[in-house]
């Protein structure tokens, strides 16, 4: 992983400001069936996300893992095991509204 976030590296330069994260890690299994279904099972998700940004860090190709202000995370069953980022500028507007969604009660 660390070698293709220094390609991206040395391809794109760092990143600065805010980023937003996309990660799908491909969990593999030899059940066809479950290919392309979520993957629910250990590793956690969190501790995936956690791993990869800091390679992405140690690579340099962003300069702290607080820059990301959006990160969305998938696992999901495939034949061979493997990891797609995508990191990209957070383009949100000033004053852009929040999406809406539901308040949970345990929240209050």
């Amino acid at each position: 992983m660390l070698k293709g976030a220094r390609i991206a590296f040395d391809a794109h330069g760092a990143m600065a400001g805010p980023l937003s994260v996309f990660m799908t890690f491909a969990m593999p299994t030899k059940d066809k069936d479950r290919h392309g279904l979520p993957h629910a099972f250990v590793p956690d998700v969190d501790n995936l996300a956690k791993l990869a940004l800091d390679v992405v860090v140690k690579s340099g190709l962003i300069p702290d893992d607080r820059a990301v202000s959006t990160m969305v995370v998938r696992k999901t069953w495939a034949e061979v095991a493997g990891m797609v980022m995508t990191i990209t500028p957070d383009q949100r507007e000033a004053n852009e509204p929040a999406e809406p969604t539901p308040h949970p009660r345990w929240l209050n």
